[in-house]
């Protein structure tokens, strides 16, 4: 699958019109990446891949809130660890701390930073994907068949966890 056409279809999974309004979508989606990269990280390992899509997913829809493609931000796969991975997540979300506490419009700076940080963020991405033996075609292609089964569920809120 390309990567565009997973971050539609992931996109077209959101359920944005269940946060608070005003709630920003680009802040939720980076406090989903924080957690789901949190749970990928404490994952037994048998389950880390299946973790890697949901940071896949929150990775994909935050890129399309903050207008970019995804295969605007692929990069080679960086050689690198959790820690690696978690440190280029906190530079994305030090960088959307600023635009909100700002209250300043995403610019073309505001853009070419956040640009700069998903794509340092995917290439770590890309990284654990060789570590963990899986590929980013095989995470996307479970990832959607995992989530298109919790939306016929009526579960994809994530409803199954917290009730």
């Amino acid at each position: 699958m390309h990567l565009d056409a997973y971050q539609e279809a992931a996109f077209s999974l959101n359920r944005f019109e269940s946060l608070p309004p005003g709630f920003p979508h680009a802040a939720f989606c980076a406090l989903g990446l924080g957690g789901e990269l949190g749970e990928a990280i404490t994952a037994p390992k048998d389950k880390q891949v299946e973790e890697l899509g949901d940071v896949l997913w929150y990775l994909a829809v935050l890129a399309h809130v903050l207008d970019f493609r995804m295969s605007d931000i692929n990069s080679q796969p960086v050689v690198t660890n959790w820690a690696g991975t978690a440190a280029r997540l906190g530079a994305i979300q030090e960088l959307l701390k600023k635009l909100y506490r700002n209250n300043e419009e995403l610019d073309a700076v505001w853009k070419h930073r956040l640009r700069g940080a998903l794509t340092e963020f995917f290439g770590a991405f890309r990284g654990m994907c060789r570590v963990l033996g899986t590929t980013v075609d095989d995470v996307m292609d479970a990832n959607l068949e995992k989530m298109r089964a919790r939306e016929l569920e009526g579960t994809l809120l994530g409803n199954r966890e917290v009730q």
